[in-house]
């Protein structure tokens, strides 16, 4: 991709799930005619779709935390706060659900965090 947006992501869904490399049993279960996926083939193309969503915001995450504590990547205590970051960025990051009124549950998802439970 050569866009130079810092906002602008891509994913190669080709590779991630190709029709020609695949043996004809597992074709038969994600694809239905070549073009469209079968349930199971959208659940798998899901996965990958979310893995790479979760190493954008990962990245995204560990680098505001580095901004954050104003020594950048290469600071030892940036660097150890990116790492702590990076252990719970998915229980840091802020989802947009979360920002509305908790009491109109049919406006968002519910989220629960580890936090939470514990």
């Amino acid at each position: 991709m050569t866009d130079n947006d810092p906002k602008s992501y891509a994913f190669d869904l080709a590779s991630a799930i190709p029709y020609f490399a695949l043996p004809p049993p597992k074709r038969t279960l994600y694809w239905d005619d070549g073009v469209h996926l079968t349930p199971s083939g959208y659940e798998w193309m899901g996965g990958h779709v979310a893995d790479a969503l979760i190493k954008i915001m990962i990245e995204e995450a560990t680098a505001a935390a580095a901004a954050a504590a104003g020594t950048g990547a290469g600071g030892s205590q940036g660097t150890r706060r990116a790492r702590r970051m990076l252990r719970y960025a998915k229980d840091e990051l802020l989802f947009e659900e979360e920002t509305g009124d908790p009491s109109l549950i049919h406006e968002g998802y519910v989220i629960v965090r580890l936090k939470d439970l514990n």
